[in-house]
């Protein structure tokens, strides 16, 4: 997400976003065969990881849409708002990890076990992204954005105006 969080930040645009969408796409696609010279070592290392642990491009394509909330969205009425924003920047962390530490092989694990383990792996995630919003409340003040939800704010007596002038 240093796209729309690190140095560049100011001038990321939805069409960079479309740009990664697409190079996800691409690397999606070429890692379904022989893995092709001349690919970005970025896009050939997401690729052989596509093939040896089966990763699946949905948590990929959520987190997109959450940079793309970073670039259209500054502030968030309701703590079920930022849920769906921690899901997409941060539960998909979770979830494209699973694979990689060696969840998808274990047939052993009933339903009911496969399912709270994906559970954990989103919600560990997602406590990370409220961590990191929550230590992050002066330099996200200062690039205009709030992502501690507008009713809790109202809750505790707080200005938005307070956050931002004390940024």
């Amino acid at each position: 997400d240093e796209l729309v969080d690190g140095p560049a930040a100011a001038t990321t645009t939805m069409a960079d976003l479309d740009a990664w969408a697409g190079r996800l796409d691409d690397t999606f696609a070429k890692s379904a065969g022989p893995l092709a010279q001349g690919m970005e070592w970025e896009d050939l290392s997401l690729a052989d990881s596509i093939q040896r642990f089966s990763l699946i491009k949905r948590p990929f394509e959520d987190m997109i849409a959450g940079m793309a909330m970073d670039l259209t969205k500054d502030r968030y009425s309701t703590f079920q708002e930022l849920e769906v924003y921690c899901y997409r920047v941060a539960g998909t962390v979770g979830l494209m990890t699973l694979p990689v530490l060696g969840f998808e092989g274990r047939p052993e694990l009933c339903e009911e076990s496969r399912e709270k383990t994906v559970c954990a792996a989103m919600s560990l995630g997602m406590a990370f992204q409220l961590t990191n919003i929550l230590r992050d409340v002066g330099e996200d003040g200062r690039r205009g954005r709030i992502y501690v939800p507008l009713e809790d704010l109202r809750r505790f007596h707080i200005d938005e105006e307070e956050i931002l002038e004390a940024s």
